[in-house]
């Protein structure tokens, strides 16, 4: 009987085996911390109430400010400020926290600000299926069903989307920390009470 020596070929299989082993793992860590950061579904959520009622059941302060165009209007805190936006930037609304900063790149440095734009509706309404995205929860926004969420890519947001009159509405807050303050949470929430469409 004639044995051959198949050591060196089966040597290499086992070399390149181990060598596609490593880089398997090495590509799933460098995804796992770098890539696909994991969106904290422990926040605090968003609880949508009764506009303009306080705890007690009495109208709120109505210090605040009208943002209206020709196709919608919705309230901001009075010490927010309204910016014009343009098609260019493909905005319909914006407003900034006394306190925004942007940052080059992406995300903010300080504050926040709220924007809205608009696209042709779309049928069927659902809500969104992203990475970096919390549970949307199914709200009323002017009459309306909407979802609400919150995303982490690039960023820091609650997302509001609501369909009417034709068009899908985008409601955005960017925040510049993982937690929105209390005043950021708030002028979402009273941006998407008052939320109407002309």
């Amino acid at each position: 009987m004639i044995r051959k020596n198949e050591t060196g070929s089966a040597h290499v299989v086992v070399i390149i085996a181990l060598v596609l082993a490593l880089i398997t793992a090495l590509g799933w860590i460098f995804w796992q911390n770098f890539i696909m950061k994991k969106v904290d579904t422990t926040k605090t959520e968003l609880v949508v109430v009764d506009k303009n009622k306080n705890d007690t059941g009495n109208d709120e302060n109505t210090d605040n400010k009208t943002l209206s165009t020709s196709m919608f209007s919705f309230e901001y805190p009075s010490d927010w400020i309204e910016r014009s936006a343009s098609a260019v930037s493909g905005l319909d609304a914006r407003v900034d926290s006394a306190n925004y900063e942007a940052n080059v790149g992406m995300g903010l440095k300080s504050g926040a600000k709220i924007t809205v734009s608009s696209t042709k509706a779309v049928s069927p309404f659902t809500p969104p299926d992203m990475a970096y995205m919390t549970t949307p929860k199914t709200i009323q926004i002017d009459g309306q069903k909407a979802f609400v969420y919150q995303h982490s890519y690039e960023g820091y947001r609650y997302v509001a989307l609501v369909q009417k009159a034709g068009k899908e509405y985008t409601i955005t807050m960017e925040h510049a920390t993982q937690e929105a303050s209390a005043d950021e949470e708030a002028a979402f929430q009273l941006a998407i009470d008052t939320f109407k469409v002309k």
